[in-house]
């Protein structure tokens, strides 16, 4: 039996939303797709897949 699905809504810029469907459709991905997988492996790592921090012009 597959699991339960569930509906996030996320609001995004429309323009960058514009320019990751482009470059996830030459990767063959929807942006659900990427979502799901940034999600499973946050989930399986238990820490986020990618290095977060402010920028040095920030601080």
């Amino acid at each position: 039996m597959a699991p339960e699905k569930a509906f996030i809504s996320v609001r995004v810029d429309a323009e960058t939303k514009r320019q990751v469907e482009v470059i996830l459709a030459d990767m063959g991905l929807s942006i659900s797709t990427a979502v799901n997988v940034y999600l499973n492996t946050l989930a399986r790592r238990k820490e986020i897949p990618f290095e977060v921090r402010l920028d040095d012009e920030v601080r």
